[in-house]
């Protein structure tokens, strides 16, 4: 019997999500995101091999009499930073030096690897030691630029699945409101995952909005309680009010971070914890100290974005905004966002491409001081030019 291509068993592994659900929007619905997600990987996979392999660790573990005990612990440790299922680093000649499993680590790659060789990139759907998987595989180039070996990346089938069954199109049910007796749901929406009502379809009153609340850095739809969501929609909460302005105290949850408000004074909080637990004394001292502008108050204010941690350098990356605007941070190296590139929807493959992009320029060059000597030069030249009539006088007495 003829062995079905890896495509047709994509094309088939969606077919059976699509199997599960009711309707032809929800079928819809269910491609467009087998779709996106498959795309997501692909461009995860081509940004995070990129990342691995300008890191020097790999070039300066070639010139080792074994590789592997040097790039074995470092492909790991981007693996898990990363959080793909495997990354190969390999010889020119598709020789492992690193593998989820060390029993792969000295065996011959499986997959195409002509484009890399070559100094390109191979983006394929291959079928390796862990299964089908959407792969990328890249070039390693030495100081000379010179293709000394190959980086590869992927993300099994198997976990792309596992992502599009994990959060149904129309929310994950978390249960009932014991007091409203409305459905809550968990989504993911445009701008990150929420919690919301389902409001009833009595009435026909459209004008009444469902409560809906961000989920915060720490949360995931999957770990999502009905606790947690009920605590959610019931902020904004009142911390209590100002005994001199007579003003309210709430505490928030917001686009750039927790934060108090009282009137049109807002005052950053430290942590997301705080929205629940910080007590009006807390909040007053907060607000009895000067509030922080410019530079203090960026370095003080809650980034814009927590992502996850880069591939290279292993430490979390978040965007801030500057002085320029936004622009992200590993804390080594700062890389300004683009114009086609959004706070909201800047993902971890798009962060690491572009400080990866900042690396590879390398520190921006330091102006040159301003010369002193040269008022001094200026100065000499017209001491010299006023001089010379002085010399044509003694030139012309003299004759």
């Amino acid at each position: 019997m003829r062995e079905w291509s890896l495509a047709r068993r994509l094309l088939v592994l969606q077919v059976a999500i699509v199997a599960v659900v009711v309707g032809g929007g929800s079928i819809l619905a269910y491609l467009d995101a087998a779709r996106n997600t498959e795309d997501s990987a692909r461009r995860e996979v081509v940004a995070v091999a990129y990342a691995i392999a300008a890191a020097p660790t790999i070039v300066s573990a070639l010139d080792t009499p074994r590789p592997a005990e040097t790039i074995q612990p470092f492909a790991e440790r981007a693996r898990t930073t990363a959080g793909v299922d495997f990354v190969t680093i390999m010889s020119r000649d598709g020789i492992r030096f690193s593998h989820p499993n060390p029993a792969e680590i000295g065996g011959h790659f499986l997959g195409h690897t002509e484009e890399a060789l070559a100094g390109g990139t191979v983006l394929e759907t291959y079928t390796g030691t862990l299964g089908p998987s959407i792969r990328a595989v890249v070039p390693v180039f030495s100081a000379t630029h010179q293709v000394v070996a190959m980086v590869s990346v992927g993300i099994t089938v198997n976990t792309i699945a596992e992502e599009l069954f994990s959060v149904p199109q129309e929310g994950r049910t978390l249960g009932t409101d014991p007091v409203t007796g409305h459905e809550i749901v968990a989504k993911d929406g445009r701008f990150g995952p929420y919690v919301t009502e389902i409001l009833p379809e009595e009435n026909g009153n459209k004008k009444v909005k469902p409560r809906t609340g961000s989920l915060f850095k720490s949360m995931t739809i999957a770990d999502m309680t009905l606790d947690d969501a009920l605590k959610l929609l019931s902020l904004p909460r009142v911390v209590g009010t100002d005994p001199q302005s007579g003003e309210e105290i709430t505490a928030q949850n917001g686009r750039y971070g927790p934060y108090l408000k009282k009137g049109t004074d807002s005052r950053s909080l430290t942590t997301e914890d705080q929205i629940f637990n910080v007590t009006l004394d807390e909040a007053l001292k907060i607000y009895a100290e000067p509030k922080k502008r410019g530079r203090a108050a960026a370095n003080a204010a809650p980034p814009l974005k927590e992502l996850g941690n880069d591939p290279v350098s292993g430490k979390p990356m978040i965007v801030k905004d500057g002085r320029f605007g936004p622009y992200v941070t590993d804390g080594e190296y700062n890389a300004s966002l683009r114009k086609s590139d959004s706070v909201d929807t800047l993902t971890d493959e798009r962060a690491a491409e572009l400080l990866q992009e900042k690396r590879d320029k390398g520190p921006a060059p330091k102006k040159a001081p301003a010369r002193k000597t040269a008022t001094k030069s200026t100065a000499a030249k017209k001491t010299t030019a006023a001089k010379k009539p002085a010399a044509k006088r003694t030139a012309a007495k003299a004759k």
